[in-house]
């Protein structure tokens, strides 16, 4: 443990308060680019919806994430090295991505578990999920707009302004802020325990591998193989006799059992990879920085409230839907 990573001094990396910045204003471009979407719904009526998903991501991503992160390190261009922009050896890479093809399951298990408490006390589950693409121009277009732009500016986002930013009150505590926080910019109460575990993952490969890229291969394979699954879900003869109850369709209680153990065996493949890489970062002298008491001004506090409850406001939203 130390007091410094890699060398990496205070003044070096980004304020919490300029982090902060960054994720309320990433808060405040969701309701920006509904509001939008909701002023020219009479003029896109009967376009594709693949086309305008992409307009609404690209709008979103490029003016609320990409562009004020770009402007942030162009004022402050020391911070760059505290964001980790460091090279990662090839088989680091295929590790990586197998690792999120692997994760997918994960997701999909720990969703699927989490979800059926809520399915049997009335909820909607399946409300405001991301429409599977129904040819091959649309799958194109959804790897780009689910996968491309969200593994590179949330990323950049979470795992490079949050994470350093707030990394001098200790690694750990750093990963689950920054885990918590991408959780609820999801705004998704179905999909919340699979976000922040997706978060610490992500965090976990960032840290150990001393490189933001390996957040961006993660989560771009991780969402991009999304994706292809349920496109090729939705292409199966069977799709549609699936029953919509969960816990009938994985074969009730014994069904659930055997989805525990999947779960837990995948879990256990997880970490013996992700042991891997901790290993390979002691060896190569990646420290962590030591926990310690996390002291926020007035302003970070009310930056931090103010981005919490933005976001945590989806989830009302959220639950309204899976009401109605």
């Amino acid at each position: 443990m130390s007091e410094q990573r890699s060398g990496i001094r205070p003044e070096q990396r980004p304020t919490r308060k300029n982090a902060l910045v960054l994720y309320l204003l990433s808060g405040i471009g969701l309701y920006a680019a509904s509001l939008l979407l909701g002023v020219f719904s009479g003029a896109l009526q009967g376009a594709d919806a693949n086309l305008v998903a992409l307009a609404y991501n690209l709008f979103y991503y490029l003016c609320f994430l990409a562009l004020p992160l770009a402007l942030s390190i162009m004022q402050r261009r020391e911070i760059l090295p505290a964001l980790r922009p460091n090279p990662i050896s090839l088989p680091s890479v295929l590790l990586i991505a197998a690792m999120a093809l692997l994760g997918v399951f994960l997701v999909n298990d720990v969703t699927l578990i989490w979800s059926i408490p809520f399915q049997k006390l009335g909820f909607d589950v399946t409300a405001g999920g991301v429409t599977a693409p129904s040819d091959r121009t649309g799958l194109l277009l959804c790897v780009l707009y689910v996968a491309v732009l969200p593994g590179v500016c949330e990323e950049f986002l979470f795992r490079g302004m949050l994470l350093s930013a707030f990394e001098g009150e200790g690694t750990r505590r750093a990963m689950v802020l920054t885990s918590l926080l991408f959780m609820l910019m999801h705004g998704s109460l179905i999909g919340a325990p699979a976000e922040f575990i997706l978060g610490m993952l992500i965090a976990s490969l960032v840290i150990y591998t001393d490189s933001i890229y390996a957040g961006l291969i993660y989560h771009t394979v991780h969402n991009a193989a999304t994706v292809l699954l349920q496109f090729v879900q939705q292409r199966l003869p069977a799709a549609e006799e699936i029953p919509m109850d969960y816990f009938t369709a994985i074969g009730g209680f014994p069904g659930l059992v055997m989805l525990l153990v999947e779960l837990a065996l995948t879990a256990a493949m997880l970490r013996l990879m992700l042991r891997i890489f901790r290993a390979r970062a002691q060896l190569r002298g990646v420290r962590t920085m030591q926990r310690a008491q996390i002291r926020l001004s007035k302003g970070e506090w009310a930056l931090l409230i103010a981005g919490v409850a933005l976001t945590a406001l989806m989830y009302v939203t959220d639950v309204i839907n899976m009401l109605a």
